[in-house]
């Protein structure tokens, strides 16, 4: 019985995520993006070109990605450009770069803070101590959060390419 229940409410679950949990917002209406597909293309880019191999099938941020792995609504940041790891990849390599809005800064620095403690529980022993090295920075209103084998640059290159 226990399992027929389960299954009942996951299949509500994922019904309601399908259908759009009956939000009345129109298929087409455009709304306005958040994030930089060109900007975050060209951070990617010059990543790349470091040669960085653990930088390589990242996922971009996306709103999707934002609420659940941050937990951060689109309403709550101006703007944001990030590569992520996947769910299940465990190697200690991201670079996120989000700008709040006014009224959620503090609620984005604890996000992106629990965000890389998440990340960090998740890993082995070995890899733990590497994010002893996370760059944690702000930068004209972005709070800039980098690991990588080689921080100090993939900071300078989204400095460069940020609005």
């Amino acid at each position: 019985m226990k399992r027929v229940i389960i299954v009942s409410i996951s299949m509500l679950l994922v019904l309601g995520l399908v259908t759009g949990c009956g939000c009345n917002k129109k298929v087409n209406e455009k709304k306005k993006s958040k994030t930089n597909i060109k900007i975050n293309n060209l951070i990617e880019e010059e990543v790349i070109k470091m040669n960085d191999e653990i930088m390589n099938s990242l996922l971009s941020l996306d709103e999707n990605l934002l609420l659940t792995q941050f937990g951060l609504k689109t309403e709550e940041v101006e703007y944001y450009v990030a590569k992520i790891p996947e769910y299940n990849d465990i190697k200690p390599r991201f670079y996120i770069a989000i700008k709040p809005t006014n009224n959620s800064k503090n609620k984005v620095k604890k996000a992106l803070d629990m965000y890389v403690e998440n990340l960090k529980i998740k890993t082995d022993e070995d890899s733990q101590k590497n994010y002893e090295n996370v760059l944690k920075q702000e930068y004209n209103g972005y709070y800039i959060y980098i690991l990588s084998s080689n921080n100090e640059k993939v900071y300078e290159i989204i400095k460069n390419n940020l609005k």
